[in-house]
């Protein structure tokens, strides 16, 4: 597994474990509160080794990831814009 480090919406720092083979469908994963990607360590596993290429970030304010201080920096729409930029740079 490797880690990517992705620009998110309005510059935020995202980082993403990336998995599997580079042509294989991918599959993002999103974790909930209070969590990080490894919440999906067994999953991605299995789904490498079926041959999908796993893409498990560190949503905004978790884990390895940019914490921004302002509450209007996770609205839902910033992380959506995260997600398109994730699946765009993967």
């Amino acid at each position: 597994m490797s880690g990517v480090r992705v620009t998110g919406d309005g510059g935020v720092g995202i980082e993403v474990a990336v998995d599997g083979p580079e042509d294989g469908p991918a599959v993002l994963f999103m974790h909930g509160w209070p969590d990080t990607h490894e919440l999906w360590r067994h999953q991605v596993a299995a789904l490498t080794d079926a041959g999908y290429r796993t893409l498990a970030p560190d949503l905004r304010g978790f884990g390895a990831s940019d914490k921004p201080t302002e509450v209007e920096a996770y609205k839902a729409a910033h992380t959506v814009a995260d997600k398109v930029a994730i699946l765009d740079a993967c």
